[in-house]
Formats: C-alpha cells, sequence, structure tokens
C-alpha cells in the first residue's frame, strides 16, 4: 500500500516538475517575441533626429496617416487603441530628443476623450507601454500579475497556438513601415454591410466610453497643447474621416462636446484645428470598414494634409 502511495506521489512530482518547465519555457519564449511596439519604438527612435511632423492617436491614424506622402519627414507614433494620456506620456519622455519637430498631429476620434486603456477589453496593451517604453500605466493596481506573467499578458489560447509551432510564428508586423505607419490592405466590399457594421462598432465603442474620464482626458490634452507650445512646436488636431454610415451614428451630443473642448483648448495661430469627419471626397472604396481608411484611402488622407495643412503650416 505505501509503495502504491509512493510511486504516485513520484508520479505528480515528475509531472510537477515537467510541468514546470513547460511554463518556464513558454515564459522564456514569449519574451523573446518581438511586439509591435518594440518594433515601432526601435523605428522611431531611429527618426528622433530627423522627423519634423509626429503623428499621435489611435488606430485611425494608425492606418489613414503615411508620412510618406508629407513634404516634410514624419513619423507615426500612433497605436491600436491609444489613449490620450499616452500620446502625452510619448511626447513628454521624447520631446527633448527631437531638435527638429515642428508640428505634432493629435487624432481625435469619436471616443477619444471618454476612452482610458485600462478601461476597456484591450487593457493588457497597458502593459506593452510599460515593458516596451518604460511608461507608467495609468490606474495600475498595486500587485498586478500581467507584470510577472507573459503567458498570463498573451492568453492561454494565444500560448497554445505558439506551442504547436514551437513559438515559429508568422512575421504578423511585417506591414509596419519603418515610418510608423501600418499598411492595411483591408477593402470593404459591399456597401449593405456598412450600416450594419457601424452599428456594431459604434456599439462597442460606447461601451469603452465613460463620463467619468472625460475631465482626465481633456486635461490630458491640455497639457500636450501647453508642452508643445512652450516648445515653439505647433500642436495640430485632426478630427479623421470615417464613412457616412458611421458618422450618423454617432452621439451628437458627444460629438458636440468634443468640438467644444477643441475650440476652447486649441487657439490658432499657436495651435490649429481641422475637421475631416464627413469629407465627401472618401468614399467606400477608400475603407477597410467603416472608421478605418485602407491603404488607398490613407494615401488620399495623406496627400490631403499635406496639400491642405503642411503646406499652410509652412507658410
Amino acid at each position: 500500500m505505501k509503495k502504491g502511495i509512493v510511486k504516485i506521489l513520484y508520479k505528480l512530482l515528475i509531472l510537477g516538475l515537467l510541468f514546470s518547465i513547460l511554463i518556464i519555457y513558454c515564459e522564456v519564449k514569449l519574451r523573446e517575441i518581438p511586439s509591435s511596439y518594440i518594433i515601432k519604438k526601435n523605428y522611431f527612435e531611429k527618426n528622433l533626429d530627423s522627423a519634423e511632423i509626429l503623428i499621435l492617436g489611435s488606430s485611425q491614424p494608425l492606418y489613414g496617416i503615411n508620412p510618406e506622402y508629407f513634404s516634410l519627414k514624419g513619423f507615426n507614433l500612433a497605436e491600436q487603441s491609444q489613449s490620450l494620456y499616452y500620446d502625452e506620456k510619448l511626447v513628454s519622455k521624447y520631446i527633448d530628443k527631437m531638435p527638429n519637430l515642428k508640428f505634432v498631429f493629435i487624432t481625435i476620434s469619436y471616443f477619444s476623450l471618454w476612452y482610458e486603456l485600462y478601461n476597456s477589453v484591450e487593457n493588457w496593451r497597458d502593459y506593452f507601454y510599460k515593458k516596451d517604453w518604460q511608461l507608467a500605466i495609468n490606474n495600475q493596481k498595486y500587485i498586478d500579475k500581467n507584470d510577472v506573467s507573459y503567458i498570463d499578458l498573451y492568453g492561454i489560447s494565444f500560448v497554445q497556438s505558439a506551442l504547436l509551432v514551437n513559438f515559429n510564428l508568422p512575421a504578423w508586423t511585417e506591414s509596419l513601415r519603418e515610418n510608423g505607419w501600418y499598411q492595411n490592405t483591408g477593402r470593404m466590399l459591399i456597401s449593405q454591410n456598412a450600416d450594419s457594421s457601424s452599428a456594431l462598432e459604434i456599439k462597442r465603442q460606447d461601451q469603452a466610453m465613460a463620463d467619468s474620464v472625460f475631465e482626465n482626458n481633456k486635461n490630458y490634452l491640455e497639457k500636450l497643447i501647453t508642452e508643445l507650445t512652450l516648445k515653439k512646436i505647433t500642436p495640430v488636431i485632426i478630427i479623421t474621416p470615417v464613412y457616412n454610415t458611421y458618422s450618423m451614428k454617432m452621439d451628437p451630443n458627444r460629438n458636440k462636446k468634443t468640438e467644444e473642448v477643441i475650440n476652447n483648448l486649441c487657439k490658432a495661430p499657436v495651435c490649429r484645428s481641422y475637421n475631416y469627419l464627413n469629407d465627401p471626397r472618401f468614399v467606400l472604396s477608400d475603407f477597410s470598414d467603416t472608421d478605418h481608411l485602407n491603404e488607398t484611402g490613407a494615401g488620399k488622407f495623406s496627400k490631403i494634409i499635406n496639400k491642405e495643412i503642411i503646406s499652410d503650416l509652412k507658410k
């Protein structure tokens, strides 16, 4: 009887040891995966001396503004779900290392003033700002398992998929260009889907928006504008284009409040603002979904920015 128990305990010990080795192996391999954040940081730091224009914001400008079309050297520092908090933190960290910086494009989306990354389903992105950019997480818990475990950060399903290919993952950052722009080759195929797609996207974004963070975001925007103007760098606020079925479903009261904040904080000539939300030059074929431009739309929008904004700023 005792021998049987010893054998069971021995097997359990071996299984526990193997499981521990597997956990350690996964943690090590996950740390070797270059995230889009660290790749973008490396690209950005190579451009610190030469960049004259910096683009901030979330996925709308990440996909929708390509500095390749600018007459001045630009870098797209926008990122998926990036909040105004991180826009301000990134500028504050690097502004003194950018001797040729002249203009900063602060892009504003429908949700910008009501959105905080820590308050969303994509709050895991916070930890890449901390690990890769060395930025403090807003409203972080005192003890957080994501700070310790990459398995927890990436999620079990991702780890399982990665294990199946022994972490030989495809180069999923290949669409990220050295100027920070992310090439989005998708296309809206049929206009009939645009209305339902817009309704679903607005619903998803409304769920991530909270009145409780509005004042904080307004303060981040104000602080950002102040930081730039004190350095004699011109802040330029740009509201990005969306497809008409999306803009029709936006909360008009929130839109009005966004416009009021921009008008109060951004005063010419030290700050400029441009609104392309409902610009009729953008048609269905310019979008990959109802609030993101595709590669064609990005080229069109970037050329418009160069002609209508950069040319005007250079006068």
